[in-house]
């Protein structure tokens, strides 16, 4: 269990089985994921640490997740405006 723990983290996979990450196109932004039951978005950046961003609707992860600049976009939409958490990895 250890080792598959270990494994998700290394490929960037989901550390909660109901968010499946996927990649974006950014210089500050690795991959995002997006929860419908709690309308909790997980983004985890380049860095590798990964936050989750509370009631979050399905409309603004779909922008973020589409925009050519996924970067400005969560800067734009999601920074300082959402309660967040630090996901330990």
């Amino acid at each position: 269990e250890e080792i598959t723990k270990h494994l998700d983290l290394v490929l960037g996979r989901t550390l909660t089985p109901s968010i499946v990450l996927q990649e974006v196109k950014s210089t500050n932004i690795e991959m995002i994921g997006f929860d419908n039951t709690s309308s909790t978005l997980r983004v985890k950046f380049k860095n590798g640490t990964f936050f989750d961003y509370k009631d979050v609707s399905f409309e603004i992860f779909t922008e973020l997740k589409q925009h050519t600049s996924p970067g400005r976009a969560f800067n734009k939409l999601i920074k300082g405006k959402y309660e967040d958490e630090k996901k330990e990895q």
